[in-house]
């Protein structure tokens, strides 16, 4: 656990061979930024536990790959994007 406190970073997008992207539990905040949709190659998103809130992204729709996202303990407002 990192215990952060802080936004996600923008750049998540550069890490486009990531396949498990484990934020659990590090009282980020504030929204997921649009470049998620980035990462081509991520199958697991797992936010739970954290401070993030508001809409994600419709950009996720782009991570073709993604097998499964956990958000559970967060207010995100969260509905799978089209192109998933």
């Amino acid at each position: 656990m990192l215990f952060c406190s802080q936004s996600l970073p923008t750049w998540l997008k550069d890490l486009d061979k990531v396949v498990l992207l484990d934020l659990d539990s590090n009282e980020f905040n504030g929204t997921i930024p649009t470049e998620i949709g980035n990462m081509a190659s991520m199958q697991f998103l797992l936010l739970n536990r954290n401070n993030l809130e508001g809409d994600v992204p419709t950009e996720l729709g782009f991570v073709t790959m993604l097998r499964k996202c956990l958000q559970g303990e967060t207010e995100l407002s969260f509905q799978v994007p089209a192109l998933i």
